[in-house]
């Protein structure tokens, strides 16, 4: 698949440095994103095996060393919605961070499915001068 940016100002067709450093950023993000999700998922396994009432008062108990008395009934709410909820919770996370990594991959590959990385959401026209080094062009086959 043949891709490659539209020219700067100076007629570079060069991928700019910058989102070079924000896909490697990205790469690191999505990484270790994804080993916590994953001993979170792990984690919310383990809380749904115990009964609801012991997991909200192990809560309770490690949250008043830090919250003020007139705030607790919040942490008994949180408690039974993170016993009942909070596996899917983390699978959903974890998905959409394997879906944020495979994005990543095609914005480094450049494939037909990434058009522009982020100008679509500025107004950013090909058309005009500013974005030719950001938007960039994929010839689908």
């Amino acid at each position: 698949m043949a891709s490659e940016f539209l020219p700067d100002d100076t007629g570079s067709t060069k991928r700019p440095d910058v989102i070079s450093v924000l896909g490697l950023l990205t790469f690191i993000n999505t990484g270790i994103f994804i080993l916590v999700y994953l001993f979170g998922v792990f984690g919310m396994l383990a809380v749904q095996e115990m009964p609801a009432d012991e997991f909200g008062q192990l809560m309770h108990d490690a949250a008043g060393k830090y919250m003020p008395e007139e705030q607790m009934f919040m942490v008994d709410e949180i408690a039974r919605v993170i016993h009942a909820s909070g596996f899917a919770l983390m699978i959903i996370y974890l998905l959409r961070t394997i879906a944020r990594l495979i994005g990543a991959i095609g914005a480094v590959r450049r494939t037909a499915s990434t058009y522009t990385l982020a100008p679509s959401s500025s107004g950013c026209s090909r058309r005009t001068s500013s974005c030719r080094g950001l938007c960039s062009v994929s010839s689908v086959r």
